[in-house]
């Protein structure tokens, strides 16, 4: 018991926190059981929402795109600037503008 007494006296600012995190997560547990058919309707809004908003959303394929696609691409090859030069980017804009011609159809 003196053991206890003299670790509690010790410790007490990790005794304190420790209780502070308890008090806490014991506020989150909720306070009415869920039937089984509210269960269902919070499962199928939960799936809803995930489905909605994480859900694989196909992109048009078009020029803009291209576009876009080439220049993050070209950022990316040298986003500090070091080895690629203004000139290059240059000439990427040449090339890009010919596929983009020899390509249309």
């Amino acid at each position: 018991m003196k053991k206890s007494i003299e670790f509690m006296k010790r410790n007490y600012k990790v005794l304190l926190i420790v209780g502070i995190v308890v008090a806490g997560l014991w506020s989150f547990i909720p306070s009415k059981k869920l039937t089984g058919d509210d269960k269902d309707k919070m499962l199928i809004e939960l799936l809803s929402f995930v489905l909605e908003k994480g859900h694989f959303s196909p992109i048009e394929l078009n020029d803009e795109f291209s576009k876009k696609a080439y220049a993050s691409y070209i950022e990316s090859l040298d986003p500090t600037k070091r080895v690629i030069r203004n000139q290059n980017f240059f000439h990427f804009k040449i090339v890009l503008n010919y596929l983009l011609i020899y390509y249309k159809l």
